[in-house]
């Protein structure tokens, strides 16, 4: 990744690669059947910070489980228009937290949080102003909620949420769309405030 520059395709191959990656280019990052990126237990596995990063066909795994760190598989910060496809995460405090990053996609992923009781769990995926999303075919299990505060214009289609505590969790956003979703096993179902 040090070498790559905006525009590049990395590839990485199958295996278990124990280290943090911060994506601070627009790149594609796209693994091979058997590509895991592993954290080892501390921090967030994968950063992106640049616009336009597209994430595809990784399994990350094995985050921290710091909450004041804000600790996940995946952190979109500052990063608009990012897509995160066909990524498997699990063994993960927050799954996908994505923060002041409008119109990103995250879609055909699976999210499994930290075997952790309910009230010490993360959110599988969390929309922190971030207008525009879009959340579609996602598989969480065993988070938190999926929440989505203060970011507006978000369409949510066609996920499943299990064993978790809110299948999906809405404040404080506006004009949103959701359809098609399955709540199964939640203590809430859907909370729209």
């Amino acid at each position: 990744l040090v070498a790559a520059s905006a525009g590049d395709t990395v590839v990485v191959p199958a295996g278990v690669h124990r280290e943090h990656v911060t994506l601070d280019r627009t790149v594609r990052l796209v693994g091979r059947p058997g590509a895991i990126l592993d954290g080892g237990g501390e921090g967030t596995v994968l950063r992106i910070t640049a616009p336009g990063v597209e994430v595809r066909g990784l399994t990350i795994r094995a985050s921290g489980a710091g909450y004041t760190s804000e600790d996940a598989g995946i952190r979109i910060d500052g990063a608009p228009d990012a897509r995160v496809i066909d990524v498997h995460i699990e063994d993960t405090l927050f799954g996908i937290f994505v923060v002041q990053s409008d119109r990103c996609l995250v879609d055909g992923s699976t999210i499994v949080g930290k075997d952790l009781p309910h009230v010490r769990r993360g959110d599988g995926i969390r929309l922190w102003y971030s207008a525009g999303c879009r959340l579609h075919a996602n598989r969480v299990e065993r988070s938190r909620d999926v929440i989505i505060w203060y970011s507006s214009g978000t369409v949510v289609e066609e996920n499943v949420v299990r064993t978790s505590r809110y299948g999906l969790h809405y404040m404080y956003s506006n004009d949103n769309v959701f359809r098609h979703n399955r709540f199964e096993d939640n203590q809430v179902g859907a909370a729209v405030m």
